[in-house]
């Protein structure tokens, strides 16, 4: 209805996705290629108002614009230390790796079974959404595909085509990152609820099915539920303790004051591509002048670590 496709409401598409280009590296990508397939979808209906989103995001990267001009290569210094094209390897080499990322996405392993293989990130007992959703998924793809000439079917699948896209040129070793593309939730959650939706429509028409269907989906919940939420306060503490670091900055602070200049030795265990991110978090060290090798960084020598 028009209610929904208020100014108001384009205003407010457009504030939070501009809000999310500051909230995590990815989303800086992601809001873009998401206001295209706004601008691309929406603006060819002459909704009244669809230019606010577009233009409220397009704000928000002046202002990244600005930030970023200040403070030369501050935004890619990350990415260029890990991105795929890290160690310099050739295009075709380049597409295999992006293309072994995308799809890792959208494997059943990463959405319903394990998740994240970080700890930190996810349990690791199911994945990162609930194995009852998968069903409401399918038929929420059936929905779209019958009104694939509506903006919501378009625009939900084509931002779900495109989510992982720049989590994909980071190097994870093969293994989706559920930080990265964290942007897909809000269309998978959204594509779940068109599923429920089109569920009921479909249980009214096929009287016999409304209650077998509602207690199906009542007891797959309950059931996951209640094992993911006992494992999660019983087993999970004990499998996660070893991916979680708590109060190793204050460890180092401590050392570090009592180090009275010596070199300090952080860990012959701990992960050295990690490591420093404690060290400077910790002793908020000057940042360099320029960018350097991780191997090489002048905080850490500063620091005699």
């Amino acid at each position: 209805g028009e209610p929904l496709r208020s100014r108001a409401r384009f205003a407010g598409a457009g504030a939070f996705l501009a809000v999310s280009i500051f909230a995590y590296s990815t989303g800086r990508v992601e809001a873009l290629l998401f206001t295209v397939v706004f601008v691309a979808v929406f603006a060819r209906r002459r909704y009244s108002g669809w230019w606010l989103t577009p233009l409220l995001v397009g704000a928000g990267y002046v202002v990244l614009g600005v930030w970023a001009l200040q403070h030369p290569g501050a935004l890619t210094e990350e990415f260029n230390l890990r991105s795929i094209a890290a160690d310099g390897a050739p295009l075709g080499t380049l597409i295999g790796r992006w293309a072994g990322n995308y799809i890792s996405y959208f494997s059943p392993d990463f959405l319903f079974i394990h998740g994240d293989t970080n700890l930190r990130h996810n349990t690791g007992y199911a994945g990162m959404l609930a194995a009852i959703a998968a069903p409401l998924l399918l038929l929420g793809l059936v929905w779209c595909f019958r009104h694939r000439r509506e903006a919501l079917a378009k625009f939900v699948v084509l931002c779900l085509v495109l989510g992982p896209a720049s989590a994909a040129a980071i190097n994870n070793y093969g293994m989706p990152h559920s930080l990265r593309a964290a942007d897909m939730l809000p269309f998978w959650l959204l594509l779940a609820v068109i599923g429920l939706d089109e569920a009921r429509h479909l249980a009214a028409r096929i009287a016999p099915l409304r209650l077998t269907l509602a207690a199906s989906f009542a007891a797959g919940l309950l059931v996951q539920g209640s094992f993911y939420l006992v494992d999660m306060y019983t087993a999970y503490p004990v499998r996660s303790a070893v991916w979680f670091d708590d109060g190793l900055p204050a460890a180092i602070a401590a050392a570090w004051q009592r180090a009275d200049g010596h070199t300090m030795l952080v860990s012959t265990t701990f992960d050295t591509a990690s490591a420093y991110i404690y060290a400077e978090f910790a002793l908020l060290p000057p940042p360099p002048a320029r960018p350097a090798p991780l191997e090489d960084l002048p905080q850490l020598a500063a620091l005699r670590i």
